[in-house]
């Protein structure tokens, strides 16, 4: 099990974690935007969602089907947190969130690990939140205008 999970945060890091924050980096266009939504979709639909339980049966929601959390998701939930946040608050186009949730496995995995207490009780939305729109604002700031800013954990 602890090669599975290895290997699925590798993939998740590798496929999903460079196009999400794309964004934050350097400006884009809308139709560049699009672009990037396209491959975090792709990310999900191709190599990760397929690495999740089946929704059948009484197989857990959990990496692997267990039915508790595992270390898969304690070492992936920030990044899905993340991939909402920037979706339903424009930083991703809004149809990445939609069409995410139109895959089932994924669907009920994300929807689980966002529900968990221990993510709740550890993710900083607004921060997080923040931190981005600071980080996108920076990225189209035209070279030798940047503000320096103290920013704090999240």
């Amino acid at each position: 099990m602890h090669a599975q999970i290895r290997l699925f945060t590798n993939t998740f890091h590798k496929f999903l974690v460079p196009p999400l924050f794309r964004v934050l980096q350097r400006p884009l266009s809308a139709s560049q935007l699009e672009e990037v939504g396209d491959e975090i979709v792709a990310a999900v639909e191709g190599h990760i969602a397929p690495r999740l339980p089946e929704v059948a049966g009484d197989r857990g929601v959990f990496f692997g089907g267990m039915e508790k959390v595992t270390l898969a998701e304690v070492m992936v939930a920030g990044f899905v947190m993340r991939v909402y946040l920037y979706a339903e608050n424009g930083i991703l186009p809004g149809s990445v969130k939609d069409r995410l949730e139109g895959m089932e496995r994924w669907r009920r995995w994300a929807g689980e690990v966002r529900r968990l207490e221990a993510v709740k009780e550890t993710w900083f939305e607004e921060e997080a939140l923040g931190l981005a729109r600071m980080l996108v604002g920076r990225a189209n700031t035209p070279k030798g205008q940047e503000e320096v800013v103290v920013v704090g954990s999240c």
